[in-house]
């Protein structure tokens, strides 16, 4: 069930990615992560790690499974 919940995370962290980018491709829209308020980049950034590191622990669980 972890498992689960953090492909969900990780998955939700790209698409918040994605989506900045999209929406303001020139990264000058400011975005709030729990209340406080963030340039565009620091966004970017933030989601980037959050989602890479939790897809690489789903990843690594799931390549021992597989062992």
């Amino acid at each position: 069930m972890k498992g689960k919940f953090n492909l969900v995370i990780g998955l939700f962290g790209i698409f918040n990615v994605i989506y900045y980018i999209v929406k303001c491709p020139a990264f000058d829209c400011e975005q709030a992560i729990f209340g406080i308020p963030l340039s565009g980049p620091i966004y970017v950034i933030f989601w980037t790690i959050l989602s890479v590191v939790i897809l690489n622990g789903v990843y690594k669980e799931n390549k021992n499974k597989g062992a």
